[in-house]
């Protein structure tokens, strides 16, 4: 083997290795790109999440609200409907 062919060989080895370096760089940015995006995903998906607990609480207060106002009405109210029933019976 000549020098030459030596050179080539070495030439290719060098070309190889920046190919080689270059390639692992392009896959660390490929993967912090996705790791990225994966982590403003996440944070958006519990963000999501939050809202969705607020609104189930706010509709939870809701219907307790309901249930207080229809239970008041009911204690208030149907001793009174009860007392002029009986009243109505006996006239």
């Amino acid at each position: 083997m000549g020098q030459y062919s030596l050179y080539c060989l070495l030439l290719q080895v060098k070309d190889l290795e920046v190919e080689l370096a270059a390639t692992k760089e392009k896959g660390k940015e490929n993967l912090q790109q996705a790791l990225l995006l994966e982590k403003e995903r996440i944070t958006k998906m519990r963000w999501d999440m939050e809202e969705l607990r607020r609104k189930s609480l706010e509709m939870e207060l809701k219907l307790k609200s309901r249930e207080v106002r229809f239970m008041f009405i009911f204690l208030v109210h149907l001793p009174i409907i009860i007392f002029v029933s009986i009243i109505q019976q006996f006239s």
